[in-house]
C-alpha cells in the first residue's frame, strides 16, 4: 500500500483510509502505547545489560591488594585515597561470596558482548524481513529468563556463569535511562535482600513487558485491531510503506564493508562506547576500592554520570537539529561539532581526574562531567549510518553494534588486567589515559573522512525497464537500537 498523490496533486489513498471511520474507543492512541513500550523496552533491556556491574562489588570477596592500607610500605602513599568528610562514615561492606579477582571479574563482565556481538547483524536483517514484535519481545523476555537463573549460576559454577552472560547477550538482539535506573536501584535492593535480588527485580520486570509487548503491539497499523481509522490515516499519511510481498533489495554487501565514510562513522561510535563500557563495567568497583563508597552510596554516585548522560543527550539532539534547521551550520559541520564535545570534552575531564588525586568531590564531578559531555554525541553522528545508507540502515546498525560491541569485551578486560591486585590511583589512570586515546583518535580521524551524503549502492540497481518510480522502498523512518 502507497501513501501518494497523482501528477494533479488529487490525493490517490484508498478511500477508506481518507474517510473518518471509527474513533478510538481507549484512553491513549495506540500510536502512544507502542512509544512507551519501546521506551520502556529498551530501558529495561539496558537494566539487564547492566545490572551485574553493580551487583558484582557484593559478589565478590575482598582480594589481596585491594584493601591497601596507609601503612602498608609496599605502596606509596600518594596511591591511596583516605577515608574523609563524605565517605569516613560508611556502612562496612558485607563479605562477597566468591573469590573473584579482578581479572576473572573482566572476563565475566566482557561475557554478555560475546554474545551480543554475535547477532546484531543477525537481528537487524529479522527486525527488516519479519518486523519487531516477533523480534524484540521475545528477545527480552529469554534475556529476563536468564537473568532470573544468573544467581544459580553464579554459585554452581563460574564457567556456567559465563556461559549464561553470553546467552543473555545472545538473546538481546535489540537508553541510557536504564543505566541510571539499575546503578541508583541496585544499591538499595542489595542492601535489602542481597546481590540476587538485583537480578530477580530486573528479570521479573522484563519478564512482565515482554508480555505486555507480545499482546499490545503489531508490526503494521493495518494489523492492528483496536486502531481507529483516523489514525491509521494519520500515521500511514506520514509514511512510505512498503507493497505487501515487494522483495527486499539485496544487501551491498561489499560496498558496506569497503566504505571509508561508513567505517568513520564506526570508529568514531566506537571511541565513545568505549569510554560508556568502561563506566558501566568499572565505575562501581573504582567507587569502592578508591572512593571507599558503601553499596548505597556507591549506586548512588555510580548512577549520577548517566543522569548527566541522559540530560546533554537529550539537549544537544534537540540543539543540533535546530542549528541545521536555522541553516546556522550544516549537517556535516554539526556532526563534527558536536562529536569534539563528545570526545575532547571527556579526554580533559578524565585527564584531570588523574591530577585531582583523592579529591573525592573533584573526582565525583569530573565523572559526571566525563559521562555529560559525552552526551553530546547524540547531536552529532550517531545516527550517521541513516544518512549514509537509509535502506540499508538496519544490517548496517547491525554490523555497527557488532563492531562497536568489541569494547564491550575489551574495556573491562583492559580495566581488570591493570588493576588486577593493585587498586590504586597509578593504575587507575593507566585506565583512564588508554580511554582518552581511544575516544580523541576517532574524532580525528572523523574530522577528515567524516561524510553525511547517501552513498550510491543505498538506492537498488534494477534494469531500467523494470524499475518502477512508484515502487521503490525508501522508509522515510526507521528503528535503531544501540548499545
Amino acid at each position: 500500500m502507497y501513501i501518494s498523490s497523482d501528477k494533479t496533486g488529487q490525493d490517490t489513498r484508498p478511500q477508506e483510509l481518507v474517510q473518518k471511520g471509527k474513533k478510538y474507543k481507549g484512553c491513549v492512541p495506540v500510536r502512544y502505547e507502542l512509544a512507551f513500550l519501546a521506551f520502556s523496552g529498551l530501558t529495561l533491556q539496558y537494566s539487564l545489560k547492566v545490572h551485574l556491574s553493580m551487583a558484582i562489588v557484593a559478589m565478590v570477596k575482598h582480594q589481596p591488594g585491594q584493601n591497601v592500607s596507609l601503612s602498608d610500605s609496599s605502596v606509596n602513599q600518594a596511591n591511596i585515597c583516605p577515608y574523609n568528610e563524605i565517605n569516613q562514615n560508611t556502612s562496612p561492606m558485607h563479605e562477597g561470596e566468591f573469590d573473584w579477582d579482578e581479572e576473572l571479574q573482566g572476563h565475566i563482565l566482557g561475557s554478555y558482548f560475546y554474545g551480543y556481538m554475535c547477532t546484531q547483524i543477525i537481528g537487524g536483517r529479522m527486525a527488516e524481513k519479519f518486523g519487531a514484535k516477533f523480534v524484540y519481545g521475545p528477545s527480552i523476555l529469554a534475556t529476563s529468563l536468564l537473568t532470573m537463573l544468573s544467581p544459580m549460576a553464579a554459585r554452581f559454577h563460574v564457567y556456567v556463569f559465563i556461559v549464561l552472560r553470553v546467552l543473555q547477550g545472545a538473546t538481546s538482539v535489540t537508553i541510557y535511562l536504564g543505566s541510571l535506573l539499575t546503578m541508583g536501584l541496585s544499591g538499595v535492593l542489595i542492601e535489602m535482600g542481597g546481590w540476587p535480588l538485583v537480578s530477580y527485580v530486573f528479570g521479573g520486570a522484563a519478564a512482565f513487558w515482554s508480555l505486555l509487548w507480545l499482546l499490545l503491539v503489531y508490526d503494521s497499523p493495518e494489523k492492528h485491531p483496536r486502531i481507529s481509522d483516523e489514525e491509521k490515516c494519520y500515521i500511514l499519511t506520514g509514511l512510505s510503506v512498503k507493497e505487501e510481498g515487494q522483495p527486499s533489495p539485496p544487501v551491498p554487501w561489499k560496498s558496506i564493508f569497503t566504505s571509508v565514510p561508513v567505517w568513520t562513522a564506526f570508529t568514531m561510535h566506537f571511541g565513545t562506547t568505549w569510554v560508556l563500557n568502561t563506566f558501566l563495567s568499572h565505575i562501581p568497583t573504582y567507587s569502592k576500592h578508591i572512593l571507599h563508597f558503601d553499596i548505597k552510596q556507591n549506586g548512588f554516585f555510580s548512577a549520577l554520570p548517566y543522569l548527566s548522560n541522559l540530560i546533554t543527550g537529550v539537549v544537544c539532539g534537540i540543539l543540533s537539529q535546530w542549528l541545521r534547521d536555522k541553516g546556522y551550520i550544516s549537517h556535516i559541520n554539526a556532526y563534527k561539532l558536536f562529536n569534539g564535545i563528545a570526545s575532547l570534552g571527556p579526554a580533559v575531564a578524565l585527564v584531570l581526574i588523574t591530577v585531582v588525586g583523592c579529591n573525592v568531590t573533584a573526582i565525583v564531578i569530573l565523572l559526571g562531567v566525563t559521562m555529560g559531555l559525552r552526551g553530546a554525541f547524540f547531536g552529532g553522528s550517531y545516527l550517521n549510518h541513516m544518512d549514509l545508507a537509509i535502506n540499508f540502515s538496519g544490517t548496517i546498525s547491525g554490523i555497527l553494534h557488532t563492531f562497536i560491541n568489541l569494547s564491550g569485551i575489551l574495556a573491562p578486560l583492559v580495566a581488570g588486567a591493570l588493576t588486577k591486585g593493585e587498586q590504586t590511583l597509578a593504575r587507575w589512570s593507566l585506565v583512564f589515559y588508554i580511554s582518552v586515546g581511544i575516544i580523541t583518535l576517532p574524532y580525528l580521524t572523523y574530522l577528515i573522512f567524516g561524510s553525511v551524503e547517501e552513498q550510491p549502492w543505498n538506492q537498488p540497481q534494477e534494469p531500467q525497464k523494470e524499475r518502477k518510480k512508484d515502487k521503490v522502498f525508501q522508509p522515510k523512518y526507521t528503528i535503531t537500537t544501540h548499545m
